[in-house]
């Protein structure tokens, strides 16, 4: 199965299973036949029911962007692993907390920088939500619409 955020509607053949989020947003399940790398697909075997709802998939063939979508597999084991890390003692919840925030400043400073590239060659670019460093709670999440 492939997350995808909810649109006006679901592929044509596909049967949609609509499930609820934690982030905020309908998502719809659809079933999915192909193959995948072998990286993606063990990334995607180690994610639970619940955590593969929130999968966002970076899609490009080009070397740059495979190399994002290979630090974002590392980002994404950081933010799993460094609170546990942090509990066993190995760092301190503080120095998690910093590095981490100094991570999502580079990761917004490098879309910045990103978009104003695009705009230069007269790109149209997806709307992103923007980065929110705090825990939002469900109660306070607003419903955003991702392209």
């Amino acid at each position: 199965m492939v997350a995808v955020v909810q649109a006006s509607r679901p592929p044509e053949g596909a049967r949609p299973q609509s499930t609820g989020s934690s982030r905020g947003h309908d998502v719809t399940m659809v079933e999915f036949h192909g193959l995948l790398p072998a990286q993606p697909a063990g990334f995607l075997d180690q994610l639970s029911e619940s955590e593969r709802r929130d999968v966002y998939a970076l899609l490009g063939t080009f070397k740059e962007v495979r190399g994002l979508v290979g630090a974002g597999r590392l980002l994404h084991t950081y933010l799993k692993e460094g609170p546990l890390a942090a509990a066993r003692g190995r760092i301190t919840f503080r120095e998690f907390i910093q590095e981490k925030t100094e991570i999502l400043q580079a990761i917004f400073a490098l879309r910045q920088r990103i978009n104003r590239a695009a705009e230069e060659v007269c790109l149209i670019l997806p709307r992103v939500p923007h980065f929110r460093t705090e825990e939002m709670s469900r109660a306070n999440a607003a419903y955003v619409r991702v392209s």
